[in-house]
C-alpha cells in the first residue's frame, strides 16, 4: 500500500505519522497537568477549611477567657447596688481624691443599654449604665488625678464623653475675657455589668497598683498645660552678697618664720528661685564660678545654697541658672559678685585732746586807778572786751571769770581784792591774772578738839589741808613765784599782813 502512493502522499503520511505521535503527547500532558492542579486546589481548600475551622476552635477559646476576664472584672449585676455604689465612688473621686468642684453631683441613667449576641439565637451578654457629671471645676492637676484613679479601678467602665473647657471671667460690659487657670469638664461615663458576673461586689477589691512611669507622666502633663496660663519664666535673687574675713592666729615667736597668713572667709550664699507659676518644679545650675571647690545644693523646693571654704579678700563672680518644667520650658540666668572684703583695723582707743582752757577775761581786765569822793575811795576795774568799767568801793564786788571779786583795800598805788579764800594784790594799771602778791586767809583754829589732840596736832592738819588745797588750785606755779616775791620783801608783807590782822 505504502508502494502505491505517490511521492506527495508519502511526504504526507511522514509528516502525519511524526506529528500524530506529538499532538498525542501533548494533549496527555495538558490533562495530567489539569488533573494535578485540580488536586492540588482541592488540597489547599481542604487545608484552609482545617485552618478556619482551628481559628474558629481559638477565637472561641480567646472569647472564652475575654468573657471570664470581663466576667471578673465586670460591675455587680444588682442594678441598684451599682448605681448607688458607683456614683458614690465616682462622687469621692472627683471631689475627695482630685479635689474637684461637683456642684451638680453624679446622675445616674435609669434604664441600661442590653447587650446582645446575634448567633444562631439572640443572647443576653451584658448591661450597660451610663453615669453623667457636668460643670465639674478643677485644674489640670487635679483632672490627671481624677484620671489615674479611674484607671486604678480596674473594671468594665470608660470614659465615653470627656469635654473640657478652659474657665473665664470677664467678657461682659467690654471686658476682655481672662484665664482663671480653672477647667470646667462634663463627662459621661459608661460601666459595663456581665449577665453572668456576682450579683454583688465590694469596688474596692477591683483596684489595682499602677506603675510610678504613669505618675511621672502625669507631672510631665500638668507641666505641659494646654488649658491653663502662659508659663512664666522664674527668677532669681541672693541674700548677703558680702563677707567679712577672719583675721588669722599669727604664729608664735618659738615657731619658724613663715609668710604672713591671708585672711580668709567662708562663703555660704543662699539663693532664691522665684516663679509664680506654684505648680512648676525648679533646677538649679552653676554655669560659671571664679571660685573652685565649690559646693552647690538646693534647699527644698526654690533654694539653693553655694558655699566655699577659704576664700581670699576680693571679688569674684557666680552665674547661676534656673529652669522650670513648664510648657514652653523657661529659665532665668543671673550673676552675682561676691565680695570678701578684708577684716577690720585692730580698735585702737585714743584719748580726745584734753579741751581748750576757758578764756579768761582777767587777763584783759585792767585795775586802772583810784580815786576819793566824799571821803570814800573808789578804785576803777576796766574789762576791755565786754566795754564794762567798774567804779567800787571797799566791800563791793563783781564777777568775772565765774568768779567774785571783792575790793578789801584801796590805796594810792595799788588794790587788794579778795577772790575765793585768796587775797590779791595788784599794781595800778596792772590785769588782774597778774598780781603782785598772793594771800590765802586762813581761818581760825579751835583751842579744844573733840579727840583730845593739843593744839600743835590741831595746827599741823590745818596746815596740811591747806597745802592740799594750794595743790589743787590751777595757779600753783603763780603761788610758787609769788612766794619767792614774799621772801624778797618781808617789809611789804608785814604791812599787808598788819592790815589783815
Amino acid at each position: 500500500m505504502f508502494q502505491k502512493m505517490t511521492s506527495r502522499e508519502k511526504l504526507l503520511a511522514r509528516i502525519v505519522g511524526v506529528l500524530a505521535p506529538i499532538l498525542l503527547l501533548g494533549w496527555g500532558g495538558t490533562w495530567l497537568m489539569n488533573r494535578y492542579f485540580a488536586g492540588r486546589a482541592t488540597i489547599q481548600r481542604l487545608r484552609n477549611q482545617i485552618s478556619q475551622e482551628e481559628n474558629k476552635k481559638l477565637e472561641a477559646l480567646l472569647a472564652q477567657q475575654r468573657r471570664f476576664y470581663y466576667r471578673d472584672r465586670s460591675a455587680p449585676t444588682d442594678r441598684n447596688q451599682l448605681q448607688v455604689d458607683y456614683a458614690k465612688w465616682l462622687t469621692d473621686t472627683l471631689s475627695k481624691r482630685a479635689g474637684m468642684s461637683v456642684p451638680g453631683g453624679v446622675i445616674p441613667q435609669p434604664n441600661p443599654t442590653k447587650g446582645t449576641y446575634r448567633g444562631k439565637r439572640v443572647n443576653l451578654v451584658y448591661d450597660q449604665y451610663t453615669f453623667t457629671a457636668n460643670k465639674v471645676v478643677g485644674d489640670i492637676g487635679q483632672l490627671l488625678t481624677f484620671l489615674q484613679a479611674f484607671e486604678e479601678l480596674d473594671m468594665l467602665h470608660r470614659i465615653n464623653t470627656l469635654k473640657i473647657q478652659p474657665q473665664t471671667t470677664g467678657g461682659s460690659a467690654g471686658q476682655p475675657q481672662v484665664r482663671t487657670g480653672k477647667l470646667v469638664i462634663d463627662l459621661t461615663v459608661d460601666v459595663v455589668a456581665m449577665t453572668d458576673a456576682d450579683a454583688r461586689r465590694d469596688l474596692a477589691d477591683l483596684r489595682r497598683e499602677l506603675s510610678a512611669e504613669r505618675s511621672e507622666m502625669a507631672k510631665q502633663v500638668a507641666a505641659r498645660n494646654i488649658f491653663g496660663l502662659a508659663n512664666n519664666a522664674p527668677s532669681l535673687s541672693a541674700r548677703s552678697l558680702r563677707f567679712t574675713a577672719e583675721r588669722p592666729v599669727t604664729a608664735s615667736e618659738d615657731t619658724a618664720e613663715v609668710s604672713a597668713p591671708v585672711p580668709t572667709a567662708k562663703v555660704s550664699l543662699l539663693i532664691d528661685g522665684e516663679d509664680i507659676d506654684e505648680h512648676d518644679e525648679l533646677t538649679w545650675e552653676v554655669v560659671a564660678s571664679e571660685l573652685e571647690n565649690y559646693t552647690f545644693a538646693p534647699e527644698g523646693r526654690r533654694r539653693a545654697r553655694y558655699t566655699v571654704d577659704s576664700v581670699p579678700v576680693g571679688t569674684y563672680a557666680l552665674s547661676v541658672r534656673v529652669k522650670d518644667n513648664g510648657f514652653p520650658q523657661k529659665s532665668a540666668e543671673r550673676t552675682f559678685s561676691i565680695v570678701v572684703e578684708p577684716p577690720p583695723a585692730p580698735r585702737v582707743t585714743e584719748r580726745p585732746p584734753p579741751p581748750p582752757p576757758p578764756f579768761r577775761y582777767a587777763q584783759t581786765a585792767y585795775v586802772v586807778g583810784s580815786y576819793e569822793v566824799g571821803g570814800q575811795a573808789k578804785c576803777i576795774i576796766e574789762i576791755k572786751p565786754l566795754q564794762r568799767e567798774h567804779h567800787l568801793t571797799l566791800g563791793e564786788s563783781f564777777e568775772l571769770d565765774k568768779q567774785t571779786w571783792t575790793i578789801r583795800s584801796i590805796e594810792s598805788r595799788e588794790v587788794v581784792i579778795q577772790v575765793g579764800d585768796e587775797l590779791l594784790t595788784f599794781k595800778m594799771g596792772r590785769t588782774l591774772d597778774q598780781p603782785e602778791f598772793r594771800y590765802r586767809i586762813r581761818p581760825a583754829v579751835e583751842t579744844t578738839t573733840q579727840t583730845g589732840r593739843d593744839d600743835d596736832e590741831a595746827q599741823q592738819e590745818t596746815e596740811t589741808k591747806d597745802q592740799q588745797k594750794d595743790g589743787k588750785t590751777e595757779e600753783d606755779d603763780d603761788v610758787d613765784q609769788e612766794d619767792g616775791a614774799q621772801e624778797g620783801d618781808q617789809t611789804q608783807d608785814d604791812d599787808h599782813q598788819a592790815w589783815y590782822k
